[in-house]
């Protein structure tokens, strides 16, 4: 099964727009008539089975602010009940969606169920990557194969868990050298010590978390903090805090700190076994005690109260990787784990990934193999289950990974300048998301070529920085006149680009002013000279003159003796 059409009537920034998402359809909707194009009928080529008979990839790129992040967590929720949305899928030739079947052309009508049918619910799984469960899902996908990431590296081949919680939790669990027992090791917290107190910075912790709510009679809560303050004196302060909405997170953490000692003691339990497995992790992260605290912590001190970790027969762990490698990792656990689910599965047979910029923290030589990896991953696990399908559906800024997808499977995203009406006729806001076609033949391109394309780079390649200082070079070169200091600011500059015609150019303009400044010395030279001359000549005239008048006045003197 793949997902064929998508069409968003309002979320975010984008309104009444529709996506397409195989490259064997073409569907227009207009709010009232879904047209489908078949390009098999229509022999119109496309990359047919291009990954495999069961694997699909949709790529979403576009700028900042286009919406790509906003169909996926869209897509993420129950999009078969989703009012917002409307979806078109295809499993074999029969079409499932959540289009009123008056507005289906009857030529597909035979074929086009109702996306409520069970059969469809029961057998589709959306996976929505999120932090929080990355580390839950390479626990899990290692506990089903050790041996999962030893196609990446060698290395790669993790034995131990080792699991750390260190804040208000507790507990002590002793380490153990036994492969795949989970080690927790616990720092001292403020919750060893007696009754009183620990409630005592419970309220502490209460009034820093929740300080921007309501609290009635705040005189009476806030009392002097000694020795005094009791449990009960907590209980009441927590039964005084209003908070409005009773489905909010607040309202949780609020239930959470009355009912502490019994989540407590949910979390003391696990001390009493000696082994413990993904699933009592699982039961870790979803205890109401455990939100209360890793949320805030992190959010508000940036602190992780749970540190898991994997070790290798070699001592590598997972959290002395590089940020990239750990990312590589989560990436493929995520895939790796519900891969593994699928296969296994007797209900499931449709798997939709919804990755939100995969390639994040990776070098770009890692993003150029990424889509290659989960290809590898992904048939080595399907094998011959072939009637069991995976479409990965992922947004990216990165045309590294565009080189491994054909156009087809590309839905490239911008936002509408002003407000305008779309092809439709429908009014479009400015900031509005849209689809645009930017020509690009992206499978097989050379990644410069599709860096250099508008769609990617309005503005050219070059960072801003750098084009402010090549411009205050080229405005220098042009002024009439150049001092000694601009021409060495000048020539510093072009010495370091690194763009050979930008630097042979701007080199040419600053000969030529050098060229110039020496015609003009020359010249100078030349005038000089020429008023040496005349004051040579003027020279020479005045001796020709005294000597004229001091020859006259001799001869005048030797007649009067004479």
């Amino acid at each position: 099964m793949e997902l064929v059409y998508l069409w968003i009537e309002k979320y975010k920034n984008i309104e009444n727009q529709g996506f397409n998402f195989s490259p064997r359809f073409k569907c227009v909707f207009d709010g009232k008539n879904l047209k489908i194009t078949d390009k098999e009928k229509t022999k119109e080529p496309y990359p047919k089975n291009f990954f495999g008979d069961n694997i699909n990839i949709t790529a979403i790129v576009g700028k900042n602010g286009s919406g790509k992040s906003s169909i996926l967590e869209l897509m993420n929720s129950s999009v078969e009940e989703n009012k917002d949305i409307k979806c078109l899928f295809l499993l074999g030739e029969t079409f499932y969606g959540s289009f009123e079947k008056n507005m289906i052309h009857k030529e597909y009508l035979e074929n086009y169920c109702n996306l409520q049918n069970d059969d469809f619910k029961k057998r589709s799984i959306f996976i929505f990557d999120k932090d929080d469960v990355v580390l839950l899902n390479i626990a899990q996908v290692l506990e089903k194969k050790a041996s999962f990431f030893s196609f990446l590296n060698a290395d790669f081949i993790f034995t131990k868990w080792n699991i750390t919680l260190s804040t208000f939790i507790p507990i002590k669990l002793k380490n153990s050298d036994i492969s795949l027992l989970h080690i927790f090791p616990i720092n001292e917290t403020i919750l060893n010590q007696d009754e009183d107190k620990k409630y005592l910075n419970l309220f502490l912790f209460t009034v820093i978390t929740l300080d921007n709510y309501q609290i009635k009679n705040n005189s009476h809560l806030i009392k002097e903090m000694d020795d005094n303050f009791s449990k009960e004196d907590y209980f009441e302060f927590l039964d005084k805090i209003e908070i409005k909405e009773k489905n909010s997170s607040e309202h949780r953490v609020i239930n959470t700190l009355k009912d502490f000692d019994r989540s407590v003691q949910r979390l003391k339990e696990l001390k009493e076994k000696k082994s413990i497995n993904s699933n009592d992790i699982n039961d870790l992260i979803n205890n109401d005690l455990y939100f209360t605290f890793y949320h805030w912590l992190k959010n508000n001190q940036g602190y992780e109260c749970l540190s898991i970790n994997f070790l290798t027969k070699k001592d590598l762990t997972f959290l002395d990787l590089s940020r990239g490698e750990q990312q590589k990792i989560s990436n493929l656990s995520i895939i790796g784990n519900k891969t593994l689910d699928l296969v296994t599965s007797r209900e499931h047979d449709f798997l939709f990934f919804l990755l939100d910029e995969p390639n994040v923290h990776l070098h770009p030589e890692w993003q150029k193999n990424l889509i290659n990896e989960i290809l590898v991953m992904t048939k080595r696990e399907l094998k011959d289950e072939w009637y069991k399908t995976i479409h990965f559906i992922l947004t990216s800024h990165s045309p590294f990974l565009l080189s491994d997808l054909p156009k087809e499977n590309v839905i490239f995203l911008d936002t509408y300048d002003c407000d305008e009406k779309d092809k439709n006729g429908i009014e479009q806001k400015k900031g509005n998301c849209k689809v645009i076609d930017p020509k690009i033949n992206t499978f097989g391109a050379n990644i410069h070529t599709l860096l250099s394309h508008g769609f990617f780079m309005k503005d050219g390649l070059m960072g801003e920085f750098a084009k402010e200082k090549i411009d205050n070079v080229i405005k220098i070169l042009n002024k009439p006149r150049l001092t000694e200091e601009e021409i060495l600011e000048c020539e510093n500059i072009i010495k370091i680009i690194g763009e050979p015609i930008i630097k042979r150019q701007l080199q040419k303009m600053l000969d030529s002013k050098r060229l110039s400044k020496l015609d003009k010395i020359g010249d100078k030279i030349k005038d000089l000279e020429y008023e040496l001359s005349i004051l040579k000549e003027h020279q020479r005239k005045v001796v020709k003159d005294e000597l004229l008048d001091k020859g006259k006045r001799k001869y005048i003197k030797k007649k009067n003796n004479e």
